[in-house]
């Protein structure tokens, strides 16, 4: 009789602690939003200047179907464009907008994330690991923080929606989960080029993470996808010339793609940038070298038989194949270039959050204990502290970078204020003569006076060689003296 009330409530404790993970999880993207927060001050940097200066002169030329078609680089992401106009026309340069966007899209990921574990392995506790995983990681921190570096995010983000509609397709053929993979694959090419991989990993989720039922079940889905991805295809053909002749190769010296792909020294490189930085970087960080990775490699050891690799497999070359694909167009500029982006580690961070939930399924199937302690609840724990550790660093690192860029965000807020405020004390009516040269950034006046100033103002400005004498005592007398040469 005692017997039979233990194993009752072992088996009513093993009910809560699964259901208990869905709290655990709203908690973790509580956590992982907040930590976000010093990122709403970090300004526009960098390519980000370039959209802004690009949005403006096309509204201005009523050129906005050239400006979204037109290549970043080797990316045409009209997608992305959007956002950036949509943010341009009610919130001017004020990156709080767009900051809030890539925290939602984040916080899709860790969602996604779950989700997806969850229907490839049926284990709540799988689950949160990986979307622990991705909360809990520091590696692309910057490219959540700098908004010109979060492009590759939405790309995982419309990859792992792609995946998780496939899965619920197959088993349910729900024609909303149908659109839902079509729309997916038709705006990866938008948000990042990489997504012009999509097709591929289409037929390999197909053939190494759904049973043969499944597959039957996803037959009609194919054709669509394939019309999506042509479709998606379309935008890049029409401005194949711009991106063989991308303006960026002339820096190393190349005068076009050809000139820059490498397809062998990738290979050595991603190798190396796996054993000697990827592999290093996420064993270095405690939650994962005294946890889940020796977790996940015990698990392997001894329980090989059941875990599924196929699926594992297929994350495996998820994440490396479409870093060797940036390697290929990115090799010219060294592997020095390529470890300092934290945004190169978007992918394989997602390879390495569901590999580990996949790997540690098995070890959660009958919820053993640990000296009377539940395993679940361990689990629980580990990723609940192992994501307050990540946030901790991460509210930290963008805190710091906020510091780094305050006088980007200063340049820009004094920027305008000399000029409005300026035109509206001397009540300036005609035109006024600008030099066409900042003091302290490479780019000139023109460009930032493109996007930063009202529309009535920079219509009145005539770029000369030399600055009106009463405007350059003006902006010296308000110590803005750095703006203008």
């Amino acid at each position: 009789m005692r017997c039979l009330l233990f194993s009752v409530n072992v088996k009513k404790m093993n009910r809560n602690l699964i259901q208990g993970a869905k709290p655990v999880l709203f908690l973790i993207i509580i956590s992982f939003a907040l930590s976000l927060s010093p990122s709403l001050t970090v300004p526009y940097l960098n390519d980000d200047i370039d959209h802004f200066h690009n949005v403006a002169r096309a509204i201005r030329s009523s050129t906005m179907a050239s400006w979204l078609l037109t290549p970043h680089n080797e990316h045409v992401i009209p997608f992305l464009k959007a956002i950036y106009f949509l943010c341009y026309k009610y919130s001017r340069i004020d990156p709080e907008a767009f900051h809030l966007i890539v925290i939602v899209l984040c916080v899709g990921i860790i969602i996604l994330t779950y989700k997806l574990t969850f229907l490839l392995t049926q284990s709540t506790p799988a689950a949160l690991v990986g979307a622990s995983i991705i909360a809990a990681t520091n590696l692309f921190d910057e490219a959540i923080v700098v908004i010109a570096n979060s492009h590759i995010l939405f790309s995982l983000f419309f990859f792992l929606l792609l995946f998780y509609a496939m899965y619920q397709h197959s088993l349910k053929k729900k024609t909303s989960w149908r659109l839902t993979a079509f729309f997916a694959v038709l705006l990866l090419p938008s948000t990042f080029a990489l997504g012009l991989t999509s097709l591929i990993f289409v037929v390999l989720f197909d053939r190494l993470c759904l049973s043969q039922e499944q597959r039957q079940n996803n037959k009609r889905l194919f054709p669509a996808l394939t019309i999506a991805w042509l479709l998606s295809l379309l935008p890049y053909l029409y401005s194949i010339d711009a991106i063989i002749h991308a303006g960026h190769y002339q820096a190393v010296g190349a005068r076009s793609v050809f000139e820059i792909m490498h397809f062998i020294a990738p290979i050595l490189w991603l190798t190396k940038y796996t054993a000697l930085n990827l592999i290093p970087s996420v064993t270095a960080n405690s939650y994962l070298a005294f946890g889940l990775f020796f977790l996940s490699f015990f698990t392997a050891i001894t329980r090989p038989k059941e875990i599924e690799w196929k699926k594992v497999v297929f994350f495996i070359l998820f994440g490396l194949f479409n870093n060797y694909i940036i390697f290929v167009f990115r090799s010219a500029w060294g592997m020095a270039f390529l470890l300092s982006r934290p945004r190169y580690y978007v992918f394989p961070m997602a390879m390495i959050a569901l590999c580990y939930a996949i790997i540690l399924h098995p070890l959660f199937r009958n919820n053993p204990r640990i000296k009377n302690v539940p395993t679940l609840l361990l689990v629980y724990l580990l990723c609940f502290s192992a994501v307050t550790n990540g946030n901790l660093r991460r509210h930290a690192n963008g805190q710091l970078f906020a510091q780094k860029t305050v006088a980007i965000k200063n340049f820009c807020i004094l920027f305008k204020k000399a000029f409005v405020d300026y035109f509206h004390e001397h009540k300036v009516a005609g035109t006024l003569e600008v030099k066409n040269k900042t003091r302290i950034f490479a780019r000139s006046t023109k460009h930032y006076a493109q996007y930063i100033l009202p529309e009535e103002i920079y219509n009145k400005i005539i770029w000369k060689d030399c600055t009106d004498p009463a405007f350059l005592d003006y902006v010296k007398a308000k110590e803005y003296f750095f703006l203008i040469d």
